[in-house]
């Protein structure tokens, strides 16, 4: 399930590794933009959509998660089985 993936350990240091390379990329994009010749719109275009599809990749499980504890509070659905995002049961 995806909403479950945020409770690996190996998720945590996802996020880190992506946040890098969106540091990276935002540097690149920046060198692009500041070059003497002018800049490159593909490049930094291809900066730019690879930095929104990393964010959104990272974004599908939180809102996952998001959905299902909606989907089973509407539902009437027991506290115990939703978890707050820091992965506590909010029934406990």
């Amino acid at each position: 399930m995806l909403s479950g993936l945020l409770r690996s350990p190996a998720w945590n240091e996802m996020e880190a590794q992506i946040e890098r390379k969106v540091a990276s990329l935002q540097a690149t994009a920046q060198n692009i933009a500041l070059h003497p010749d002018g800049a490159d719109q593909r490049k930094l275009d291809t900066c730019r959509g690879t930095i929104a599809a990393l964010r959104w990749m990272i974004g599908v499980p939180k809102h996952a998660e998001r959905t299902l504890q909606q989907f089973l509070r509407e539902h009437g659905i027991e506290d115990e089985f939703i978890v707050d995002d820091e992965g506590s049961n909010l029934g406990s």
